[in-house]
């Protein structure tokens, strides 16, 4: 197991990236908007409906939520985080072509967890821009942990997670840092965060409340 005392550093790190990335995005009347490095502002979408933009962290793609068409079953409105008629999808765009593409589609198996693909949040890019990560709403006390390729668009179910950062400190760069519900042998719960590789294996505990101070 590696040593964990670098953390804070990580943490530094992610939120910088964040604060980066919100500020060369934005969405205006339900389209997508990049800021360039010479401040010129470019419009990616006119399809209207999307919001939550992420841009990559080499600064070639933009994913981003849309809503979509199909309608949502009756079953699976309990798991909308705005109980909407339509679920919502995963889409990216190439900011230089502006050619965008589904890249996560609704999954209605709302008697499924780990497959449910309703309203997906918190997408978050791999360093080296090449996966996307999300949640999705799941299990009562969790969410479901996805990874989508960006290349060919194939997705995986990795781990239950209320929370999700990546590293990008050098030690730990790639690897995830999640917030878990877990339960004591004994009866109780608890909510800590964890350390895990990209492929969902388990590096070790971070603690209760892991802060920057």
């Amino acid at each position: 197991m590696r040593p964990l005392y670098c953390f804070v550093s990580i943490l530094m790190t992610f939120s910088l990236q964040e604060e980066v990335q919100s500020a060369t995005t934005f969405v205006r009347a339900g389209n997508i908007y990049f800021v360039q490095d010479n401040n010129q502002t470019i419009q990616l979408t006119r399809a209207g409906f999307a919001h939550a933009p992420v841009l990559s962290p080499d600064k070639k793609s933009v994913a981003f939520i849309r809503t979509g068409i199909d309608t949502l079953p009756e079953r699976c409105r309990d798991f909308s985080d705005t109980h909407s008629t339509y679920g919502k999808q995963i889409w990216i765009i190439d900011v230089e072509h502006k050619k965008e593409r589904l890249l996560v589609k609704n999954n209605f198996a709302c008697d499924k967890p780990m497959e449910m693909i309703i309203t997906p949040h918190h997408l978050t890019f791999s360093p080296d821009s090449k996966t996307l990560y999300f949640l999705t709403y799941a299990w009562t006390t969790s969410n479901a942990l996805h990874a989508v390729n960006i290349a060919d668009a194939k997705q995986r179910y990795l781990l239950p997670a209320n929370s999700l950062a990546v590293a990008t400190n050098e030690e730990y760069k790639g690897d995830l840092i999640l917030n878990q519900h877990r339960y004591f042998i004994g009866g109780g719960s608890y909510d800590w965060y964890w350390l895990f590789t990209p492929e969902g294996k388990e590096i070790g505990p971070l603690g209760e409340e892991p802060s920057i101070k």
